[in-house]
């Protein structure tokens, strides 16, 4: 142990460069994730919102945070659906991840549901995702979710 001072300084000096690269990277990350909600999320919600709407549905889309998005439908007063897509960052993928709000009719409790945009294995990234596919997992789950309800 005559290097003592010297391994740990080298160890410390690892630790430095490490730290300056997962910044590196978690400010790529968040560049990433911001064009994802700019040019696939918010649009496929506002696609929604419009169609909805012309279908007699209050609708309010929310896409102010720039790493967070989510869409409500409202019916006669009634909130049929509360679905937002929230971004998971997990050390090989940055992969989206669809929540839905909703409350329980027997308890009147506020439940979330978290669920996957795609069937299988799950080793997609934000940029794999369409627009189209946004739209289409909301389509279903808001199908499903009413059939249920009515």
């Amino acid at each position: 142990m005559k290097n003592w001072k010297k391994n740990l300084a080298n160890f410390f000096e690892k630790q430095k460069g490490s730290k300056r690269e997962k910044e590196v990277k978690h400010s790529q990350e968040k560049l990433r994730i911001e064009k994802f909600y700019s040019t696939i999320v918010n649009p496929a919600f506002e696609e929604l919102k419009s169609e909805l709407k012309r279908h007699g549905r209050d609708v309010e889309v929310y896409t102010e945070r720039r790493d967070f998005a989510s869409i409500i439908v409202n019916f006669e007063g009634e909130e049929e659906l509360d679905y937002s897509i929230e971004v998971m960052i997990s050390p090989v993928h940055v992969f989206p991840r669809p929540v839905i709000h909703y409350t329980e009719w027997a308890s009147s409790r506020r439940l979330r549901v978290e669920g996957l945009l795609r069937k299988g294995r799950q080793n997609y990234d934000i940029s794999d995702i369409s627009k189209e596919e946004i739209i289409e997992h909301f389509l279903n789950e808001y199908r499903n979710y009413i059939e249920f309800e009515y």
